[in-house]
């Protein structure tokens, strides 16, 4: 079997014990160390030693599969307190989508856009950083912030967006069905 075969093997492995309830950080070893079985057979990439990084952080998931706490992974969080800053651009750019699909192309107001995306939150249990509900203003602000291009949340956005749009929902059901699966996205994102 080549390289990429077996990488895509893995990964839908990891990926079925993961939607069968499976230890989702077991799922993610898995994912990780066949990512990097397949990094690492293409040329130079050993004799260089460009995977120190991703062995250290294989290495902490594997030790908090065990039940440790390696420094790597859990030295920067504080207590009570979720993943912040960059990962959670992404959750803000999800949201903002699903905002700007309801309003454009669901009818909804920019108000019932954002409550709409912030009981969908709250059903899926998504929070802020500080471990609060995503509020409907908060879905708001961001959609807002979002079209503004020295915010973070733009450049994803702009990833985001045709993927959602490509659908190119025509009716209020298909905005809303469209809004579940930005809702969807991050909740497969861990979030």
């Amino acid at each position: 079997m080549d390289a990429l075969a077996d990488l895509l093997l893995r990964l839908r492995e990891a990926k079925q014990f993961l939607d069968a309830g499976e230890d989702p950080l077991v799922c993610s070893f898995g994912a990780l160390a066949a990512v990097i079985n397949f990094v690492a057979s293409q040329p130079d990439v050993l004799r260089l030693s460009l995977l120190e990084p991703l062995y250290q952080l294989l290495n902490a998931v594997g030790d908090s599969v065990e039940g440790g706490r390696p420094p790597l992974l859990f030295a920067r969080l504080s207590a009570g307190k979720r993943p912040s800053g960059q990962s959670f651009d992404s959750v803000r750019a999800a949201v903002a989508i699903a905002v700007e699909v309801l309003m454009t192309r669901g009818g909804k107001s920019r108000k019932g856009a954002g409550a709409f995306v912030a009981r969908l939150g709250d059903i899926a249990g998504l929070k802020r950083p500080d471990g609060k509900p995503i509020s409907c203003n908060n879905a708001c602000n961001w959609r807002d912030r979002s079209k503004d291009t020295s915010d973070v949340v733009c450049d994803l956005r702009r990833e985001f967006e045709p993927v959602v749009l490509s659908n190119s929902a025509s009716s209020p059901a298909e905005a809303e069905k469209h809004a579940r699966m930005c809702v969807q996205l991050v909740q497969d994102w861990g979030f």
